[in-house]
């Protein structure tokens, strides 16, 4: 019945007007928002619509793009259905035009799907900028490692859009057989894909910090947060080092919470401030406590974040005077959390270990 039900609905289907009949579907909160029987409605259609993805008519075939891209989720909800969208869109991703190229991996995008895997992957070989970057984005975003392979070699793409977005999705899966080539990415000319690289060692390092391979990004981020022009760059590697734990960078992490040198930005400052909390040295509880009075209110919001990852007891009284007096409001729940994080209780002090 369900076949015969889709082979009608492609019928209809067939001459459809181009992104007109995409006007007759509920919008998709409306969608989500559907009596069972209706959606089961939706769905037929969906299915008439994946069906017109191999339309000889290419106005057809990208209106039906556009509407599954508009109804990503919704697709989702059926393993056929989806399979597919999958299937059509992927052929489209290998054989279809620029411009249904681009389609193809948008609406793949918007499916988030783990078996359009595959096709981002092709989509990664395009010569094109555009669609080599949406293709990264999306790998990164589903985490998938069967990507690897083809993100290393964007890492080297003449774009230097491609180049960022393959390191941010290399952070994103986290395979450890990246460490090294995204150390050599810290030395792009590109300040983004310097950046990039910076964030996607320490995303690596936030799973397993003590992996050896990352022992040699320590001085490379430590050196970007020192030197590097760019202020994101800084950013980036002042919260990678905080992800690392590494005690090398507690120093360099003082020093970039104590500079107010003109084109030392506040956030730079800021986010020192945070990753030297996470350091847990309860020698820089005093320097964090300063920075909680700093003149900008960003310093004291992250100040008051180190605070609450360092848990060092000193520091609930300062915190409750910013708690319940700093003029800005986000310092004031920023210190109340910290206070909050100092105070639970120790789970090694609860059960302690009995001889």
């Amino acid at each position: 019945m369900l076949v015969a039900s889709a082979c009608a609905a492609t019928v209809a289907l067939s001459g459809f007007r181009p992104f007109t009949d995409a006007m007759r579907l509920p919008h998709l909160s409306s969608a989500r928002a559907m009596q069972p029987e209706r959606l089961g409605e939706l769905e037929l259609f969906l299915q008439g619509v994946a069906m017109q993805l191999r339309s000889g008519d290419k106005a057809i075939r990208e209106s039906a793009m556009n509407i599954i891209s508009t109804y990503g989720y919704e697709i989702l909800r059926s393993d056929l259905l989806t399979g597919m969208a999958v299937k059509g869109l992927s052929g489209l991703v290998r054989n279809g035009d620029r411009n249904e190229q681009w389609l193809a991996v948008m609406a793949l995008g918007h499916m988030k799907c783990p078996a359009a895997v595959p096709a981002f992957i092709e989509a990664l070989k395009s010569g094109d900028e555009d669609i080599q970057v949406r293709a990264a984005q999306a790998l990164g975003e589903l985490g998938d490692p069967r990507a690897y392979p083809q993100l290393i070699i964007a890492l080297h793409s003449e774009y230097s859009t491609v180049r960022g977005y393959a390191a941010w999705a290399l952070g994103e899966i986290g395979d450890e057989k990246a460490i090294p080539a995204l150390i050599e990415a810290t030395e792009d000319g590109d300040s983004e894909v310097r950046g990039n690289a910076a964030h996607a060692l320490g995303t690596i390092g936030k799973a397993n910090p003590k992996n050896p391979g990352l022992l040699k990004a320590v001085p490379v981020l430590i050196g970007l947060l020192d030197d590097d022009l760019c202020p994101q760059v800084r950013i980036y590697s002042a919260w990678s080092l905080g992800e690392l734990k590494d005690k090398r960078a507690i120093l360099p992490l003082v020093n970039a919470v104590a500079d107010e040198r003109e084109d030392h930005l506040v956030l730079v400052r800021a986010q020192a401030a945070e990753a030297l909390g996470k350091l847990g040295d309860p020698r820089t509880v005093f320097l964090l406590l300063d920075a909680l009075k700093d003149e900008d209110h960003v310093v004291r919001i992250y100040a008051a974040m180190g605070l609450g990852f360092l848990g060092d007891k000193r520091a609930l009284p300062a915190l409750a005077k910013a708690a319940g007096s700093d003029p800005d409001k986000e310092v004031r729940a920023s210190a109340k959390k910290a206070m909050d994080e100092i105070s639970k209780p120790d789970p090694k002090e609860e059960n302690p270990k009995k001889d």
